[in-house]
């Protein structure tokens, strides 16, 4: 027996409300997920935000931190040489095995350059290691007995170059046996930062316990950028006799900004001077970038006027802090892509869109499931009446 037409309505009619209200409960699910997850979005994007600016404002005062320790290190140490009776008593002993050197047959300079530079047996970074020229001058017994003390100094304490200059400019000694060694800074190199280091102690010795210079081409260092710290030495009486100098270690000082590790694969961290150019090199390119990479961002202008910060630009985002030690003026910045930062949002945000996904799938199903087994006994209850009414009791 075929169902009767009013039946088949009936059924249609009620799958048709459970399919409207499949769709209502549906709709109003991805309304609400939608809402939620742009809330959530943003909620944590704020957060997230927040954290990076943080982070990078703590890792740029961090590496302030550093490079400062590395430099007072540097300035403590120079003060202590100059202070101990190694060096007053060095300088002295350098000083008159130098000016011994000195006739009208003999040029010092020419003399010590031709003995320790020319006929040098090792390499130029292995120079200090050549002890004495075994000529049986003064200054050559002054050098067996120094030479080998100083180096460990250098190699202890990650200098460069450690350098004794007299009242006069003469540098009469070096550990690292450049071209500046044996030479007169006011005549061979008027403009250098180490003649200028010189000179301020020099005019006023009395007045300066260290000193420090900025970052400026070198010629006796393959003119590449050099800084220095020095300070005066005094006799036992209490009398200036000449300078000692430290050329600072650059690679010590990049090691000390990037001790911290990064927070995104494009992170980079550097000093940038005055002059918006590199104090620190860059281990993520090669060569040397120092005095040669240029900074004129945002952050190093606010940080060389005196600004400390988080800020960003249409590429990068960056912590800034200034640096001022001496006549040090610089800028410590941290620098980020953004595209870095985005992408960590891109999978915020597909993880949420998964979840919502998910969501609704398993929302939709239990509410099919739900609605079939409701109105399945209204329907069947539906059917048994209609029966009835057309006279079918059984």
């Amino acid at each position: 027996m075929t169902q009767p037409r009013t039946h088949i309505q009936n059924k249609k009619t009620f799958w048709t409300f459970g399919h409207k209200i499949t769709a209502i409960v549906t709709v109003s699910i991805v309304i609400s997920i939608s809402a939620v997850s742009v809330m959530a979005y943003n909620f944590l994007a704020e957060h997230e935000q927040e954290d990076i600016t943080g982070a990078t404002t703590r890792y740029v005062q961090t590496s302030k931190k550093y490079a400062g320790d590395f430099i007072k290190q540097t300035t403590d140490l120079t003060a202590s040489l100059a202070e101990s009776k190694i060096g007053r008593e060095a300088l002295s002993a350098f000083n008159t095995g130098f000016n011994g050197l000195n006739s009208d047959e003999n040029n010092a300079k020419t003399y010590l350059q031709t003995k320790y530079i020319d006929n040098n047996p090792f390499e130029l970074k292995d120079r200090n290691k050549y002890i004495s020229a075994n000529d049986g001058s003064d200054y050559t017994v002054t050098h067996k007995n120094y030479i080998e003390t100083f180096s460990d100094f250098r190699n202890k304490f990650a200098l460069y170059d450690i350098f004794l200059i007299n009242k006069n400019g003469d540098v009469v000694f070096t550990v690292a046996k450049e071209n500046d060694f044996a030479s007169n800074l006011r005549k061979d190199l008027p403009e250098s930062g180490l003649t200028q280091l010189f000179q301020k102690i020099n005019n006023n010795p009395q007045s300066v316990k260290t000193f420090l210079t900025d970052f400026k081409p070198y010629a006796p260092s393959n003119n590449d950028y050099a800084a220095f710290a020095g300070s005066p030495i005094f006799d036992k009486n209490g009398v200036y006799q000449g300078v000692l100098a430290v050329q600072i270690n650059t690679q010590k000082l990049t090691d000390s900004i990037i001790k911290n590790k990064n927070l995104f694969a494009t992170q980079i961290s550097y000093m940038a001077g005055s002059d918006y150019k590199a104090r620190t090199d860059l281990p993520s390119t090669k060569g040397n970038d120092i005095g040669k990479a240029v900074f004129k961002n945002i952050a190093v202008k606010k940080a060389l006027n005196g600004q400390s910060g988080f800020t960003q630009d249409n590429q990068y985002i960056y912590g800034y802090t200034p640096f001022k030690v001496g006549a040090l003026h610089w800028a410590v910045v941290t620098q980020i892509e953004k595209s870095d930062v985005y992408a960590i949002l891109g999978e915020l945000a597909w993880a949420l869109f998964y979840i919502a996904i998910s969501v609704l799938v398993v929302a939709t199903v239990v509410t099919s499931v739900i609605m079939k087994r409701l109105i399945q006994p209204v329907l069947n209850v539906t059917d048994a009446v209609q029966k009835m009414s057309n006279g079918f009791y059984a």
